[in-house]
């Protein structure tokens, strides 16, 4: 019976695999609709125009499958602490306020916001296959099947608990994120917005004996 179990393993995870593109969709929603419960929207209308700005210089370079690109500033919390940005299967990117205010130049951080598109742009978690090859109905996930609750309760591909397809994932992301950087050029609103952002964000400063008696 146990053999007859590991005979028939492959056959169940290939079924699980496939999937109609409806619930892919749903899937895609679900995924994105999951990270951006967990994390804070900071609206603040110049990150917004440099982000926009931002995605908008990539964008020629994208394949027309890429759904639209949208952007948020975020902050980061207890359960998102990450600081690097974040590309959602949907197109939506988030960029956590640290990943601009931490960036020691403008390229530093551009080149993190590629990456992020690359892996939407890469359907990292997602693979369309040739129709006209396999059944037109189905879409076989990555990842043995999807994506599953990690120990933070928000979704992850299953093979990014293991180290190795999530380091090829994240390399060739990198390597397409450097391609994307040829269409990068300079904005100096950046130096202004890293500026705002860290002057928002600065720890107050606590009081000392010295401050209250310059005070009186």
């Amino acid at each position: 019976m146990r053999t007859l179990a590991l005979v028939l393993l492959p056959i169940l995870l290939a079924a699980q695999t496939t999937i109609s593109p409806d619930r892919e969709t749903a899937l895609i929603r679900a995924v994105s609709d999951d990270y951006r419960r967990r994390v804070t929207i900071v609206e603040n209308d110049a990150a917004r125009e440099y982000l926009n700005a931002l995605a908008a210089s990539f964008r020629p370079l994208l394949p027309e499958t890429v759904p639209a690109l949208t952007v948020a500033l975020t902050r980061p919390t207890i359960h998102q602490p990450s600081r690097a940005p974040a590309g959602l299967p949907d197109g939506h990117v988030t960029v956590p306020i640290p990943a601009i205010t931490a960036a020691a130049e403008e390229a530093e951080f551009a080149r993190h916001f590629a990456h992020a598109i690359a892996h939407i742009s890469l359907r990292h978690g997602f693979r369309a296959v040739d129709r006209t090859a396999q059944s037109p109905t189905g879409i076989p996930l990555i990842f043995f099947g999807g994506w599953l609750c990690s120990d933070e309760r928000r979704l992850l591909p299953i093979a990014w608990r293991t180290g190795k397809q999530q380091e090829e994932a994240e390399a060739e992301a990198d390597a397409y994120a450097g391609r994307l950087m040829e269409a990068f050029r300079p904005n100096p609103a950046f130096a202004a917005l890293r500026a705002e952002l860290r002057a928002l964000t600065a720890p107050a400063q606590r009081p000392t004996l010295r401050r209250a008696s310059e005070a009186r």
